[in-house]
Parts: C-alpha cells; sequence; structure tokens
C-alpha cells in the first residue's frame, strides 16, 4: 500500500539522516585532528630550528 512505501522511505530517509550526520561528526574529528597535528608539528619544527641555532651558537664560541 502506498502508506508502506511512505514509512519505509520516512525509515530510510532517517537512516541516511543519521548516517550522513555520523559521517559528518567523523570528518570534523578528523579535520580536528589534523589541525592539531599541524600546531604541534609546527611546534616542533620551531623548536628544533631554535635548539639548532643554540647548538651552532656554541659550537662557534
Amino acid at each position: 500500500s502506498p502508506t508502506e512505501i511512505t514509512l519505509t522511505t520516512l525509515c530510510e530517509t532517517q537512516a541516511d539522516e543519521h548516517l550522513a550526520s555520523d559521517i559528518e561528526k567523523v570528518q570534523n574529528k578528523i579535520e580536528y585532528n589534523q589541525n592539531t597535528l599541524d600546531l604541534l608539528m609546527n611546534h616542533v619544527l620551531i623548536t628544533l630550528d631554535a635548539n639548532i641555532d643554540d647548538l651552532k651558537l656554541s659550537i662557534d664560541k
């Protein structure tokens, strides 16, 4: 009957929306982790550069 089809479609649509929402949450988490990793890498590189510069200065003395 048309009513059953409508209910089935409604359930499928809700399931799709839940899935899309879950996918979006995962994508946001990945983006957040990527940004955090980028910040950490920048911090490590800056610290490493500073340590190398300090080492060069102490060797040159």
